[in-house]
């Protein structure tokens, strides 16, 4: 896999081109791909663009900002690749045109991966249901039974969401990503307005492991409740560490793949805590 040879020479011209992003393992997979759609008469980016010596991140948002179709090809592989997620969220920034192709469709966490796919793009419904199809082709895979109720806790369905989070945590409990699960019980009971035990799942979640959305809910739902003391001293804490990102990034953030309701009254949560 490491010698396979790139198919040919990427475009480098002014008329129109399709970005493609995969992950470089996949290579054998898709590079067939590429030659089917150079040869139907389509010009073809892909990292094999990418002159020595240049700058990775500025010639690749180059060639995504001015692509005319930008293709991913959605795999387990392309998930847990940083790059491959990063030139997706600046594609779905940028406002291009995308089209998501899933490499393996009885694999469960290429269903994951193509269901975090959709929620990066804002597409909910069709991430629900890439993730749903994850846990129906893998029930007791904790980590699709966890990404599938993440989502349901940002689409303001928090008893669906704690029923599979229950079930991802009780499949394996020693998981390394039980932070992360713990940050999901927090949403789900935030979205149910539950916002004493949202404050306790999300405080656990950071004992766990320090993370972003476990520290905006330990803020945000003591400060909708009777926490606002708590609340202020995390955000003061924090400040010590680093600036506290501006509420507008935040909800931008949110509001791709969540809840209107949920992400107002998060906002509105950090906003008496002190966040500016």
């Amino acid at each position: 896999m490491a010698n396979l040879s790139k198919p040919f020479e990427a475009y480098q011209g002014n008329d129109d081109y399709i970005f493609v992003s995969y992950a470089h393992s996949d290579a054998q997979s898709v590079y067939p791909d590429f030659t089917y759609l150079k040869d139907a008469g389509f010009n073809i980016w892909y990292d094999e663009g990418i002159s020595p010596g240049s700058r990775w991140t500025s010639e690749l948002a180059s060639a995504i900002e001015n692509c005319s179709l930008f293709l991913a090809f959605v795999s387990p592989a392309a998930v847990e690749s940083e790059n491959c997620v990063n030139e997706i969220e600046f594609a779905v920034n940028r406002r291009r045109p995308m089209l998501v192709v899933q490499l393996d469709p009885l694999d469960a966490f290429a269903h994951h991966a193509l269901g975090h796919a959709y929620a990066i793009m804002g597409q909910i419904d069709e991430s629900l249901g890439a993730l749903a199809r994850g846990v129906e082709l893998s029930p007791n895979d904790a980590m699709a039974n966890g990404c599938y109720a993440m989502q349901l806790a940002a689409s303001n369905r928090p008893e669906e969401a704690k029923n599979y989070i229950d079930h991802a945590m009780s499949i394996s409990p020693e998981d390394p990503w039980q932070h992360r699960f713990a940050l999901v019980r927090a949403r789900a009971h935030f979205a149910a307005a539950e916002y004493e035990e949202s404050e306790n799942w999300a405080t656990r979640s950071l004992q766990l492991r320090p993370n972003n959305g476990a520290f905006l809910h330990s803020v945000a739902a003591p400060a909708l409740s009777d926490g606002i003391d708590r609340a202020r001293e995390r955000v003061d804490k924090a400040r010590e560490v680093q600036p506290t990102v501006p509420l507008e990034a935040i909800e931008q953030s949110f509001l791709r793949n969540t809840d209107r309701d949920y992400v107002t009254r998060l906002i509105e949560g950090l906003k008496r805590a002190g966040f500016e």
